[in-house]
């Protein structure tokens, strides 16, 4: 269902502030990834919004069983088990492939730094509050603190940073140890996740997605911290496999996670005529090379779908009449 566009004063304002921001920001690459934080704010209100007193018009950007077999057809004789979770913000239209249980891998970092960004919301924590390098912390794999000295001090803003950004391990394992494997078994519970975290740390496709559409919300409704945690996602470094399947125009705010056999990757998607909440996971895909060959496959295929029913007469290109308004 479509909303109604944002009033010109409130529209004024979000835009002028993320261009303050920008004038603020040390790098372009910062202010950049500003300019992307309000344009998916301002979709999210835009999509809360609906006229008092009119009937909202469906638009329909999925043609499921058209994707479905669309689908079915790339990953038909591939190693490996895939699935997939999709949805249009713009139509809350959803689509959902093998949504069954997956190793999650670091993809669960996401769901960890929002409830931490969360509690700091509710001022259950402060974002600049240290936590001290225990022996126990230390992991091999992706991250770059693997040569931290026992008890260097990092900010939890630093660690949930590096979570995201750079896929730190270390850094998960630190916030993990402070806030409880517990208190995240009951985020995932409270927010309605089909799929209990515990150290199996499994998840589905429309469990992520779900929590990059919260991630999405908690922007909207707290600004500072939610313009600061939904840039990490845009910053990651990891942008080998979603990212690939996408136009250099469109952007990914995204958190990736593998293992032996494993390649998952979740994403919110930013288009000039959508956006969307993207989700593929895997196992026993064998090398890592052939998982990131399909999700660059699958992106790429439903992108096109989109685009093909987003050039439809009469549908509102959101994203860019907003890009345009920030002149960005």
């Amino acid at each position: 269902m479509m909303g109604r566009m944002l009033d010109t004063q409130t529209r004024r304002r979000l835009v002028g502030k993320a261009k303050q921001r920008v004038k603020r920001s040390d790098s372009p690459r910062i202010g950049r990834h500003i300019l992307l934080v309000a344009m998916l704010l301002i979709v999210g209100a835009f999509l809360l919004r609906t006229p008092e007193g009119k009937k909202q018009v469906p638009v329909s950007l999925l043609d499921a069983e058209l994707l479905r077999s669309e689908l079915e057809r790339m990953l038909e004789g591939q190693p490996g088990t895939y699935g997939l979770y999709l949805k249009v913000l713009e139509t809350g239209e959803a689509f959902v492939l093998n949504d069954t249980e997956f190793p999650a891998a670091s993809c669960f970092k996401l769901p960890l730094v929002l409830m931490v960004y969360e509690k700091a919301a509710r001022g259950e924590t402060k974002l600049d509050s240290k936590i001290a390098f225990q022996r126990g912390d230390w992991e091999a794999g992706t991250g770059v603190l693997q040569a931290t000295k026992v008890g260097t001090q990092f900010t939890i803003r630093q660690l949930s940073r590096l979570a995201v950004v750079e896929s730190d391990n270390i850094a998960a394992n630190m916030l993990l140890r402070t806030f409880g494997r517990s208190s995240l078994g009951t985020f995932y519970e409270q927010c309605g996740a089909k799929v209990a975290f515990d150290s199996a740390n499994l998840s589905c496709p429309s469990d992520m997605g779900m929590f990059a559409e919260r991630l999405l919300k908690f922007a909207q409704e707290h600004e500072e911290p939610g313009h600061e945690l939904l840039g990490y996602f845009l910053e990651s470094k990891w942008k080998d496999r979603l990212g690939l399947g996408l136009p250099d125009d469109v952007e990914i705010a995204n958190k990736i996670g593998t293992l032996p056999g494993v390649v998952n990757d979740v994403g919110i998607v930013i288009g000039d005529n959508f956006t969307y909440v993207l989700a593929v996971m895997s196992k026993g895909v064998g090398a890592t090379e052939n998982g990131q060959r399909i999700m660059k496959v699958a992106s790429w295929v439903v992108h096109q779908h989109l685009s093909q029913r987003a050039s439809t007469p009469g549908l509102t290109a959101i994203g860019k009449r907003i890009l345009e308004r920030m002149d960005y």
